[in-house]
């Protein structure tokens, strides 16, 4: 058996249906979504952008894990991370110091760390 949240990551198209259903954590966050798609000009700081809000949403209504936008894999998020030790595979928002490392430049460091 799953743990809580770890069994169906946070999604976009979820988050959108929510929006739909009017309820109001999802109105709010497609808000968001939308003020950062305005902004961004380069299609890798906006996935980036777009993992960043799917981890802020995810954390937020208390859920373990999300989906890449790009590929549909879930991603844990840095809270549910810390209740783990660490694996070493790098996670993308790993807690214990081990993140995605020499693969990321200082900027985009920056947005995966918005948690």
């Amino acid at each position: 058996m799953c743990k809580e949240g770890w069994q169906h990551p946070l999604s976009l198209e979820e988050v959108r249906q929510a929006a739909d259903n009017e309820e109001a954590w999802a109105a709010k966050a497609l808000d968001q979504l939308r003020r950062l798609e305005r902004c961004a000009h380069n299609p890798a700081k906006l996935h980036l952008s777009y993992c960043a809000w799917l981890h802020r949403i995810a954390s937020q209504q208390g859920r373990q894990r999300y989906a890449d936008p790009a590929t549909g894999l879930g991603v844990f998020t840095a809270t549910a991370l810390k209740t783990m030790a660490c694996c070493g595979f790098h996670c993308r928002h790993c807690p214990h110091g081990q993140g995605p490392g020499g693969q990321l430049s200082p900027e985009e460091k920056l947005v995966l760390l918005d948690w």
